[in-house]
């Protein structure tokens, strides 16, 4: 099973010819070697944007075919459109542990002097990601430090966390401290912490 993923941008955008079915692990391309190379992270969605989905590293790629790790979960119509990650990091799963915590309801009530309600608002639950990295090196420590400044400008500018189950969550920075980091005794292992808010899961920044 791959890692956790966290993901920004996108490049070398192109557009299917045909459609593709679900469980397909490989497309059509025209020229897909002169914009796509092995190793590289890919991911589709629909004309539109709809429905963006994980497709893993490619594997293997000619003039006329890109093939990849994790097969298509729902069939994509011709013109759907088919990018790399611009900048991307990649966690080790058995490292990785995910909370989630709902920080604020969405519901608002008003009541009266006399104790009656008056007004009822309605809003998305505000949920909050704790991912706990324990026990990692220094250095991976540090990378994801580094790429959380110069990719995310410290999670002010929003990116995407992909599960290792390929969920795509849009997110952003949760408080004024992010990224929280120990340091270890040895300097050989600790523990880093993101704290960040789902902005909109199943969607791709």
């Amino acid at each position: 099973m791959s890692g956790w993923i966290l993901s920004q941008g996108r490049e070398a955008e192109q557009i299917l010819g045909g459609p593709a079915p679900a469980g397909a692990n490989s497309l059509a391309l025209s020229g897909a070697n002169a914009v796509f190379a092995a190793g590289q992270r890919l991911l589709i969605s629909e004309a539109d944007g709809a429905e963006p989905q994980w497709l893993g590293k490619i594997t293997q790629v000619t003039d006329a075919a890109v093939t990849f790790s994790r097969p298509l979960k729902l069939a994509k119509s011709s013109g759907a459109r088919l990018w790399r990650a611009s900048a991307a990091l990649e966690l080790p799963a058995t490292s990785v542990d995910c909370q989630r915590r709902i920080v604020d309801t969405g519901v608002a009530t008003s009541r009266s002097a006399g104790g009656n309600w008056y007004a009822l608002q309605i809003a998305q639950p505000v949920i909050e990601l704790t991912l706990t990295l324990g026990e990692i090196t220094q250095k991976l420590q540090n990378a994801v430090a580094a790429w959380i400044q110069t990719t995310t400008q410290w999670g002010l500018i929003p990116f995407t966390l992909i599960d290792p189950t390929g969920t795509l969550m849009m997110v952003v920075r949760a408080g004024a401290q992010p990224l929280k980091q120990e340091q270890p005794a040895d300097d050989n292992a600790g523990d880093l912490t993101l704290t960040l808010t789902l902005a909109e899961e199943g969607s791709y920044q």
